[in-house]
């Protein structure tokens, strides 16, 4: 550990919408006291994103100034803003979960709780994870396609029943009122140059990390520093048994099925075949026909420490 560590926070005050009952002068204290009692000097500013791009660009900014942590308190999304920012540098990234559903830091193995994330930013920690591209654009996490992405584009629209119910409870009501209206999307899908597939789809996920909507086990075999993207895809098989499959799908145990189709490689194209198909990065949706998908491989320093391991 060296004799001081300067840590920048960089908080999204829509992250959780207050449900945690802390603001970004609380993170600096909290913060600043637990260095206090470990007797190790600390630099410690925060800055408040406003709209989407601000963590990513408060994070180059850090990177400019030597900062040695960069410390993200909001959801995936923002934190993936960081992720891009702090890739292929030595500058670390720390999470403070205080978003509604805190998948990144479940799939890095790390705390969900904020004190002990708080000793993993202040500890000795470093380690190196993978990160992926589609189309160019840096994800951390997952990408989620077809239901998976529909489902992710209504919950957030629901964000005052996350906040009250939870992710999770509420990712399961969105899928079941999605299922009753869902007509299968056919896509294309070729992983590191191997013939393509063509499938009607329900689910098709792509994970460096292995949860996904409050804690979806989607790609349940991922590992964030293999070198490798997980793909699962689970083909259409009608409403009922994709209803029934929910649950299976929420405890990682879809892989035994004969519908489900998973790989690991290091890239993988998907290709909707009836136009653009939903799309999820990280949790921010959007629409796409083609997507190409690449593995970085060891290209982000975390501090958080896997803690199955230990």
């Amino acid at each position: 550990m060296p004799e001081g560590i300067r840590v920048r926070i960089i908080y999204n005050p829509v992250a959780g919408e207050g449900r945690f009952g802390i603001d970004r002068d609380s993170l600096e204290m909290k913060m600043k006291d637990a260095s206090k009692a470990q007797g190790k000097d600390l630099e410690v500013s925060s800055l408040m994103t406003e709209c989407k791009g601000d963590c990513e660009e408060m994070a180059r900014q850090a990177l400019k100034e030597g900062v040695d942590v960069v410390a993200v308190a909001g959801g995936d999304g923002t934190i993936m803003e960081a992720a891009s920012a702090l890739a292929n540098t030595d500058t670390a990234l720390g999470i403070l979960p205080v978003g509604s559903g805190n998948d990144t830091i479940f799939s890095i193995g790390g705390h969900r709780d904020l004190d002990k994330c708080i000793a993993d930013i202040l500890g000795p920690c470093r380690r190196r994870l993978d990160m992926g591209t589609m189309n160019g654009k840096p994800f951390l996490n997952v990408v989620g396609i077809g239901l998976d992405a529909q489902i992710n584009h209504l919950v957030a629209k629901k964000r005052r029943l996350v906040l009250k119910y939870g992710p999770a409870l509420v990712y399961a009501q969105a899928a079941v009122k999605v299922l009753l209206d869902y007509r299968p999307f056919r896509i294309s899908v070729s992983y590191d140059a191997r013939p393509p597939m063509e499938l009607p789809i329900s689910l098709c996920t792509i994970g460096n990390g292995t949860v996904c909507g409050g804690g979806f086990r989607l790609t349940p075999l991922a590992v964030m520093d293999d070198g490798l993207l997980d793909l699962s895809v689970s083909e259409h098989v009608g409403l009922l048994r994709s209803l029934w499959n929910i649950p299976t799908a929420y405890r990682g145990a879809h892989l035994g099925m004969a519908e489900n189709h998973y790989h690991q490689a290091r890239s993988i194209t998907i290709v909707g075949l009836e136009g653009a198909l939903p799309v999820h990065l990280d949790g921010e949706g959007g629409y796409e026909e083609r997507m190409d998908l690449k593995i970085m491989p060891s290209c982000l320093t975390v501090v958080h420490p896997n803690i199955g391991s230990r």
